[in-house]
């Protein structure tokens, strides 16, 4: 355990480096020197390259070294990655980015869920809608997060696209981000819950125009929620 915390924690303090810019796309490195830079072992830094080389961010030549590839390159929709740049100088743009995303991805989602999903489907979404209520009127905060995710995972599966079911990940790294930046506030949980229970209602309603609608309004206040 000691060693996969170990082996977190330096592939986390690299990604971090190549967000800020710390480490720059202009001048490669060699693994020796991330050895001494991040005081891990050869074993670590190799394998930590290896994972940063499948998203996209390093590239590692013979005779060149290891240097940091343009954003352009970058696995943008790995989670990991997500997550690195949410927590890096650029969070408010990635959030904005993400909030843009989903809007194009949600509504429909929902739409879909309206119109394919099942009775047990459609039984479970009330439930997490009540679990979303009951946890926020108790103060709860990390169980109502829990709920949230769920509900927006489940969404994602009753439309059964596949594609749509894949992007839970991506939605669940945004809603904790946010949760952790501090920009869920206190005051706006009762007209996100309203809003909540909304789109609850028109899917299992089966009105897949009244669905999309309210995913859409509901996701709407959360990107005027990043307007500077």
């Amino acid at each position: 355990m000691k060693s996969e915390l170990r082996h977190t924690s330096v592939l986390d303090a690299i990604a971090a480096d190549i967000v800020s810019g710390d480490i720059s796309p202009l001048r490669p490195v060699t693994l020796e020197q991330l050895q001494d830079r991040y005081s891990a072992s050869r074993g670590v830094v190799r394998e930590c390259m290896r994972i940063l080389e499948t998203t996209g961010m390093l590239k590692s030549q013979r005779r060149v070294g290891i240097q940091v590839q343009p954003v352009s390159h970058w696995r943008v929709h790995d989670t990991l990655v997500i997550r690195w740049r949410l927590d890096g100088p650029d969070r408010e743009s990635q959030l904005k980015a993400l909030t843009e995303l989903r809007l194009g991805l949600e509504p429909v989602a929902a739409r879909l869920a309206a119109i394919r999903a099942t009775t047990e489907e459609r039984d479970r979404l009330r439930e997490i809608s009540a679990m979303m209520r009951v946890n926020a009127a108790a103060g709860r905060t990390e169980r109502h997060l829990e709920a949230d995710l769920a509900f927006h995972s489940h969404i994602l599966a009753a439309s059964h696209n596949e594609l749509y079911a894949s992007m839970a990940d991506l939605v669940r790294e945004m809603l904790v981000a946010r949760r952790r930046a501090g920009l869920i506030h206190q005051q706006d949980v009762p007209a996100a819950l309203a809003q909540h229970e909304l789109v609850t209602d028109m899917i299992i309603a089966g009105d897949e125009r009244g669905a999309e609608t309210a995913m859409y309004e509901l996701l709407s206040e959360v990107r005027s929620s990043l307007q500077p």
